[in-house]
């Protein structure tokens, strides 16, 4: 007896969650905004080229400072410069973001938009 009204305590209670589930409006998707949002940067460093790695996950130049290494990307007339620049100390400006990476995870770049060297 006690066996029967258990079940049925139980049945009852998941039939009404059940029900209660289907009742239930599910949310409005969100939209995504395009995100405007980006960080500039200078950063004062020793200019590095020729870099390589496995699978090619680089861009072949980055600079190298106290805080830290960072890939830069280069537009044709600042690679032909960078090869000049190559072991001294620059001065770049540019935009850092992220890129997903294959082998090494995310990698950090700066997109450059301005490269001179340091005086």
């Amino acid at each position: 007896m006690i066996r029967m009204l258990v079940i049925f305590v139980l049945g009852a209670a998941f039939s009404a969650q059940a029900a209660d589930t289907d009742v239930k409006k599910k949310d409005p998707p969100v939209k995504k905004e395009k995100d405007d949002s980006y960080i500039k940067l200078e950063a004062k460093g020793t200019l590095v080229t020729g870099i390589r790695a496995i699978g090619g996950e680089t861009t072949g130049v980055m600079i190298r400072t106290s805080v830290g290494s960072f890939e830069l990307e280069l537009d044709k007339e600042q690679k032909k410069l960078s090869d000049k620049l190559s072991d001294r100390m620059v001065i770049v400006t540019g935009v850092l973001f992220l890129k997903p990476g294959v082998t090494r995870g995310p990698r950090t770049i700066i997109r450059v938009t301005t490269l001179k060297e340091a005086k």
